[in-house]
C-alpha cells in the first residue's frame, strides 16, 4: 500500500517500531520518540545498577537512531506459571525492604504541572494528603511492568522497555499494574477504569501491607499519572481525554478514601 499524507503522519506520530534480524531486536524511534529513547536509555542502565532488577536486564546498545538488543521470544501459554512465579518472588523479595512513606514514589512537584493541561489540582493534592499514611517498601520501580514487556531469552525471564523506570518507585505498583493491565486487556478498557473494581489481589496485597486497597489503588494512581506524563517532551501533546480520565479516576479514589478510611 503506497504512503498517503495520513499514513505518513500515523508513522511520525507513533514513537517507536520494534523490528528483528536474526538474534538481534531493533528499536527504531520517529522524531517524536526522542524522550523516550533517551529515558529508556537511562533506565536500563539505572535497573542494570539495581539489585532488585539486575538479574533480569537486558542491556541496550543505543545508536543515533535505534537501540538494539539480544532478541527474546514472547511469553506464551505454557510459560505463564512461570511469569507468574517470578512476580510472586519478587513480591516476596520486596516485602524485605525497609517500609518509607509512599508519597516518596512520586514527583508532587511534577504532577502539580499537569494542571496547565487540565488535572484537577484539588483532587490531586487531596489525594496526596490522604496518603501521606501509607508506607511501602523502595525497591525501585519498572514503571510498566506487564506480560508484553516480559520476554524469554534462553528460558528465562528478562524485562524490557525501561522509559518509565523509578529509582525512588516500589515494586508495589509494578505488582499492581501487572494484574490491573491484565484486567483492563482481558475486558478492553483503559487501566482508569480497571482499578477501580474489587480484585482479590489487592485485598490479599493490602492485608500483608497493613492498609486498605483503595490507598494501594491511589499510590498506583498517582505513579501511573506521572510515568504516563513523562513519556511526553511537550505537555501540551497530553490528550484531553487521558486527562479527564485522570480525573474521573482521583475524584472517584479521593471520594472512596474519605467514606472508607
Amino acid at each position: 500500500m503506497p504512503f498517503t499524507f495520513n499514513s505518513i503522519s500515523i508513522f511520525l506520530t507513533c514513537y517507536s517500531y520494534i523490528f528483528h534480524w536474526k538474534n538481534t531486536t531493533y528499536k527504531i524511534f520517529t522524531p517524536f520518540g526522542g524522550v523516550v529513547k533517551k529515558a529508556e536509555i537511562i533506565g536500563n542502565q539505572r535497573a542494570l545498577q539495581a539489585n532488585f532488577w539486575s538479574d533480569n536486564v537486558i542491556q541496550i546498545r543505543p545508536s543515533s537512531f535505534f537501540l538494539s538488543m539480544v532478541k527474546g521470544i514472547p511469553v506464551s501459554e505454557p510459560d505463564l506459571n512461570q511469569v507468574e512465579n517470578y512476580i510472586s518472588a519478587k513480591l516476596e523479595e520486596a516485602m524485605h525492604f525497609k517500609l518509607q512513606q509512599a508519597h516518596k514514589t512520586y514527583d508532587y512537584k511534577k504532577l502539580q504541572k499537569l494542571g496547565q493541561q487540565g488535572l484537577d489540582l484539588h483532587l490531586m493534592k487531596q489525594c496526596h494528603e490522604l496518603l501521606r499514611p501509607l508506607k511501602l517498601p523502595i525497591t525501585s520501580a519498572h514503571g510498566d511492568l506487564h506480560m508484553e514487556n516480559i520476554i524469554l531469552v534462553d528460558q528465562k525471564i528478562r524485562i524490557i522497555d525501561w522509559s518509565m523506570y523509578n529509582s525512588h518507585g516500589s515494586f508495589i505498583t509494578d505488582y499492581i499494574h501487572f494484574y490491573n493491565f491484565a484486567e483492563a486487556v482481558k475486558y478492553d478498557i483503559s487501566w482508569t477504569i480497571a482499578i477501580l473494581k474489587d480484585q482479590d489481589y489487592l485485598s490479599l496485597l493490602a492485608q500483608r501491607l497493613n492498609t486498605e486497597p483503595v490507598l494501594l489503588k491511589a499510590i498506583y494512581t498517582l505513579n501511573r499519572i506521572t510515568g504516563e506524563a513523562s513519556q511526553f517532551a511537550n505537555k501540551n501533546l497530553m490528550p484531553v481525554h487521558q486527562i479527564d480520565k485522570y480525573n474521573a479516576v482521583l475524584n472517584h479514589l479521593v471520594t472512596n478514601i474519605k467514606q472508607n478510611v
